[in-house]
């Protein structure tokens, strides 16, 4: 279906236009055939030697004629959205899971087997981060299909410092606000805990923590 979709986007060669006609008729595909490398390898060896000369041909000089052209400041706003939106979830995943599953794995884990709180926050940070990835993907692809344009650069313009730097912003900035979303879990209420903290369950009979200072001990 992809590739039905991008083939409908390759021109007709008239038989009574020159070829000089027909690189006219090239319009730069959409963002998906940049982004998928099969899509445009099943289209390529679908074409003939001809038209494949034709269509690399036109591309040359598509290219060439799109070099110069500096992006326009829409499409670099576009694109910084493009990778923040993602890494909201990835942030938040990350920061929500690690909260919650280092918490956990610190009352159980770590206080049956004497392991300290950072191995359970090491174990947790892997746990988030897992669920980090799989979340980045489903919001990029739902980002998609609600209508979020894409951002019609080409592969000269990506190249440009000033788009690479924004990407990175939008990166950046999606991250910090994924995080910051992602420490809800601090604010939850002690008595709604579902299970107790490991200060709790590490006390001696008297209720007193059990601390290197501690005369017990």
């Amino acid at each position: 279906m992809r590739a039905a979709r991008v083939l409908t986007r390759v021109p007709k060669w008239s038989r009574g236009q020159s070829k000089e006609a027909n690189h006219k008729e090239i319009k730069a595909p959409d963002e998906s055939f940049y982004d998928n490398p099969a899509t445009i390898k099943e289209v390529i060896e679908g074409l003939s030697p001809s038209a494949r000369e034709e269509i690399t041909a036109a591309w040359d000089a598509k290219s060439q004629e799109n070099k110069e052209v500096p992006p326009a400041s829409s499409q670099v706003i576009r694109l910084a959205v493009l990778a923040a939106l993602p890494m909201i979830g990835f942030g938040f995943m990350d920061n929500a899971v690690m909260i919650v599953a280092g918490d956990y794995i610190d009352a159980r884990l770590c206080v049956s087997c004497g392991f300290t709180t950072l191995f359970a926050a090491g174990l947790g940070n892997i746990i988030s981060d897992v669920a980090g990835v799989a979340t980045a993907g489903p919001i990029e692809v739902i980002a998609r299909r609600i209508g979020v344009r894409g951002h019609g650069l080409t592969p000269a313009q990506m190249s440009h410092p000033a788009v690479i730097t924004m990407k990175y912003v939008g990166t950046a900035f999606g991250v910090t606000i994924g995080c910051i979303l992602g420490m809800f879990p601090l604010l939850w209420p002690a008595e709604y805990r579902l299970w107790a903290p490991r200060a709790e369950l590490e006390k001696d009979e008297t209720g007193q923590p059990l601390t290197e200072g501690h005369p017990d001990t």
